[in-house]
């Protein structure tokens, strides 16, 4: 049984994809209990207070055949999250730097198992998504007595698209909270990512996420979601690089229904959590 008095701290890992922040800690011998997961990430997460970041992972040798590892994720919030695209990128890189897994190996999630392949330079990662689901084109919302025009797919977990002319001066904020809490979505609730087709073969993408309730630099799923109903539209094609919040750049490919995403990964820094210090144990 975990106890504070055992272990007064504990390591953990910080790194991020394309902005989009994360806290790791391997649970393999810690044995944290799932019921205090959720607690211990509204409070390691906390920015200014904890050590801030949008999620936290809290990863274990998998019970799932085929995984060679499985994790917890939790939101900032301390939601917990079937899936999310840049923290199994940034996930990949750490499983393999710190001898977790090969080059290639497979996690498993709430939302199925993920294939990630780690770059030779342990600074990118390629994930094959789980199926998108629930494919659903030109729904039409009420928002504040105005029709708002949205599509639907799920990609691990629930996304609404909504194309934008100008997101460079656009406050998605206002917009994103009203259709994340939105009454046809709950009480789950969805992601909204606001996009830009800039080509055939590029876009700009932000997004508003729940669980986080504000604007991240990069969601690996948004992204996903994003060009999965562009290409349904017939808006871009199978390659496409999408530009996100950070101005740094995720790839997706969509190959015979397979949703493949690639993108940079930094491990940023190791640090140990002081357990009492934060209340947590």
């Amino acid at each position: 049984m975990f106890s504070r008095e055992d272990i007064p701290s504990i390591e953990f890992f910080k790194l991020h994809g394309c902005g989009n922040d994360f806290v790791f800690i391997d649970n393999r011998s810690l044995f944290i209990p799932k019921e205090k997961m959720s607690s211990w990430a509204e409070v390691i997460c906390r920015r200014k207070r904890g050590v801030g970041a949008d999620g936290i992972a809290f990863f274990e040798l998998s019970t799932i055949a085929g995984a060679d590892y499985m994790w917890h994720f939790f939101n900032s919030d301390g939601s917990r999250a079937e899936m999310c695209g840049n923290a199994s990128r940034c996930m990949g890189v750490l499983a393999v730097k710190i001898g977790l897994a090969n080059m290639q190996h497979t996690l498993s999630t709430d939302a199925g198992l993920i294939s990630i392949t780690v770059g030779d330079e342990l600074q990118d990662a390629t994930v094959t998504m789980t199926d998108p689901t629930n494919i659903l084109l030109n729904v039409s919302l009420e928002v504040e007595k105005e029709t708002q025009q949205v599509h639907f797919v799920n990609t691990g977990v629930p996304h609404l698209v909504v194309f934008h002319d100008n997101l460079i001066d656009y406050d998605i904020i206002p917009k994103g909270k009203l259709l994340r809490g939105h009454s046809h979505f709950s009480p789950e609730g969805v992601n909204v990512n606001f996009v830009k087709i800039e080509s055939p073969n590029s876009m700009f993408v932000r997004t508003y996420e729940r669980g986080v309730e504000d604007e991240t630099l990069a969601c690996g799923t948004g992204v996903c979601a994003s060009v999965i109903i562009a290409n349904q539209l017939g808006l871009v094609g199978t390659n496409v690089k999408v530009m996100t919040a950070s101005k740094e750049i995720i790839e997706l490919n969509l190959n015979n229904g397979k949703v493949l995403m690639k993108g940079p990964v930094v491990h940023v820094y190791t640090g140990q959590l002081q357990l009492s210090e934060l209340g947590l144990f």
